[in-house]
């Protein structure tokens, strides 16, 4: 019987260039040239990982691993910011969890216009 976990997560730009992403649920980061590297490889760390747990039969240990204070401050000051200019859009990640050896995959993914600064999910 598969199960179903909300990850939450953001992006935003860096200073000296590129973009950076960070799953808060997982405790895992990316970074890409643009938004959608960034993404696409926090989304190949969050099913490696996750493969990874099931796989060694300890899921339950493993996850969530919540990422350090700081990276929860950032997510809500990115939330905030997002709020307030208005840049919020309906993004998460839905992950179908199975048992040993099925594949996991994101069920919902919606894709944010190129023009966004920074997102959370």
């Amino acid at each position: 019987m598969a199960q179903e976990i909300v990850l939450h997560a953001y992006i935003r730009p860096q200073r000296s260039g590129g973009w950076y992403a960070h799953c808060i649920t997982l405790s895992l980061d990316a970074v890409g040239a643009d938004y959608r590297e960034a993404r696409d490889k926090l989304d190949d760390a969050i099913l490696s990982y996750l493969r990874f747990a099931g796989e060694e039969d300890r899921f339950e240990e493993l996850v969530p691993r919540r990422s350090p204070l700081r990276f929860r401050i950032e997510y809500g000051g990115v939330w905030v910011w997002s709020v307030v200019t208005g840049l919020l859009r309906n993004v998460r990640r839905t992950i179908r969890l199975g048992s040993a050896g099925e594949t996991y995959e994101p069920v919902f993914s919606r894709q944010l216009p190129s023009g966004s600064h920074s997102t959370v999910a």
